[in-house]
């Protein structure tokens, strides 16, 4: 992958992430079913990402793995997915039902 295809896919990343926080309740603690996975080059990252993972209240795993070492996957790769799924229509309303469930009122 060229520098240009790299910067492209990290900045799909990042607005996948940036959708998922602006469309979810994730401080209140309504959306319990999401789980966060991921991978850290160095011991030291990898606790800093659980910890990262803590204090935003999610759930999650994190373990020490290095992907680097497939460079030849990804200079055989032409492009990669990244499913990024929009709200439903009813989104708003099953988040309202998801709060009255637990006895809140907005």
């Amino acid at each position: 992958m060229t520098p240009e295809e790299l910067k492209k896919l990290e900045d799909t990343l990042w607005q996948s992430a940036d959708t998922l926080r602006a469309n979810s309740d994730l401080k209140s603690g309504v959306i319990n079913d999401l789980y966060v996975c991921g991978q850290e080059k160095t011991l030291e990252t990898v606790k800093l990402a659980k910890m990262n993972i803590t204090v935003n209240g999610l759930r999650g795993e994190v373990k020490q793995a290095n992907t680097y070492r497939w460079k030849r996957w990804f200079e055989q790769v032409d492009q990669l997915s990244v499913l990024n799924h929009e709200p439903q229509n009813d989104y708003q309303e099953r988040l309202l039902e998801k709060y009255r469930q637990q006895g809140l009122e907005l």
